[in-house]
């Protein structure tokens, strides 16, 4: 779940905030008077993310990209879980 704090706040925690994100897997919604909210994320985070979108759905690389998704919680799991024997693994070549 994002953690919501004000520029203020961020600006005075930036390390703390910054480690979090980094080594909690966190994400931060910052709140900036009379402007649009920004997010932060991990490099990590945002890398799976946009394989996710760009990959094929029959993909090896959009499965382990979900599959990271989902044990970061980003994502919803909502796929049943599949016996990941030679016969799965062989559909993706």
């Amino acid at each position: 779940m994002p953690i919501t704090m004000s520029q203020a706040k961020f600006r005075k925690h930036f390390n703390t905030a910054l480690n979090r994100v980094n080594n909690q897997d966190e994400t931060l919604t910052i709140v900036r008077p009379n402007q649009r909210a920004v997010a932060i994320l991990s490099l990590e985070k945002l890398v799976w993310l946009e394989t996710a979108l760009c990959a094929r759905p029959e993909s090896l690389e959009y499965a382990v990209a979900l599959d990271q998704l989902n044990r970061r919680e980003v994502l919803a799991d909502t796929e049943p879980i599949v016996e990941a024997d030679d016969a799965y693994w062989k559909q993706f070549y």
